[in-house]
């Protein structure tokens, strides 16, 4: 039943989230934008993390027919204030060109985390012990071709950025092929804003931010700090979201 769940999301506990979600009710209890606090502890990649933070609701069985239904899409991070953030400062990768694309990228598979129950040192790993007991994966598609540009595959993430499509709506800088599998969500079809800020901003400095997308054979998709589509060399440190 709905009353098992307060209509405030900040005030359920992970656990009872996740069950209205298996549950298929949480778009009936909770809106897109909803937000709920979160304390990251420790740092990763040289870039301390520890601070309580607000997750909001992204989307509600997004892509669910590919990605997973009876789920719920969150991003990180606002800041207590209202302040929209970023992880500020990483590369996708420090390899030459994006080949692989974000499956084999190192800020899936050694900074963010790809699995709850090995994540120490990750950003994964300084998520409290009781979300990471009820998180459940998404399969994610991308362009992960290993030379040919445009072969899309999924990959099975608890973690992740978003595409260019599932921020801006379409693929215009990203290679053609990724939009066919994904969709934009509902936070940023409804206006939802793209700039960002570093966690730790003091002068009010936007940021910007890594997407997912490939872009061509040498760069990666990220969100400039104007929300406007870009694209660069993955080795560039941006901000993660």
């Amino acid at each position: 039943p709905l009353d098992r769940f307060d209509p405030v999301l900040n005030n359920n506990t992970w656990e009872q989230i996740s069950l209205a979600a298996q549950k298929g009710v949480a778009e009936n209890v909770w809106r897109v934008g909803d937000t709920k606090e979160i304390t990251l502890s420790g740092s990763v990649g040289g870039v301390n993390l520890s601070g309580t933070y607000l997750c909001y609701i992204l989307g509600f069985n997004h892509n669910a027919a590919l990605e997973g239904d009876n789920r719920i899409h969150f991003q990180l991070a606002r800041s207590t204030a209202g302040k929209e953030l970023c992880f500020y400062r990483y590369q996708l990768s420090s390899a030459f060109g994006t080949a692989g694309g974000w499956e084999k990228c190192s800020l899936r598979n050694t900074l963010l985390g790809t699995d709850p129950a090995n994540c120490a040192g990750t950003i994964l790993g300084t998520f409290p012990a009781e979300l990471l007991a009820v998180l459940r994966p998404a399969q994610k598609y991308s362009d992960n071709g290993s030379g040919d540009l445009g072969s899309v595959s999924a990959t099975t993430d608890y973690l992740w950025i978003p595409a260019e499509k599932e921020v801006f709506g379409t693929v215009t800088e990203g290679t053609a092929g990724q939009g066919s599998r994904q969709a934009q969500y509902a936070y940023y079809a409804a206006g939802g804003s793209k700039i960002r800020y570093a966690q730790n901003d003091t002068r009010n400095t936007e940021r910007e931010w890594w997407l997912r997308s490939r872009a061509d054979a040498f760069t990666f998709c990220y969100v400039d700090d104007t929300g406007n589509i870009m694209s660069e060399v993955p080795s560039e440190e941006y901000g993660v979201a």
